[in-house]
């Protein structure tokens, strides 16, 4: 199945695994078509170039601390 599709058609993916009916596991293909360096502790870390949308698709407003 993989390799029948090369994902030049797709504007979405997903973990194949977990995705069955959960759209919040569907992510736009672009969000991954660059890399950005981020901070973390003393080193720096690459990440999609969306990975503000991706968090906020998961867990909505994610920089807001939930009372626990």
């Amino acid at each position: 199945l993989c390799s029948k599709y090369n994902g030049t058609d797709n504007h979405r993916m997903s973990y194949v695994v977990h995705s069955r009916g959960k759209e919040k596991n569907m992510f736009q293909k672009e969000w991954w078509d660059e890399t950005v360096m981020l901070p973390f502790e003393f080193v720096m870390v690459p990440a999609p170039a969306g990975y503000d949308a991706r968090l906020r698709q998961e867990f909505k407003d994610y920089m807001t601390p939930r009372n626990v």
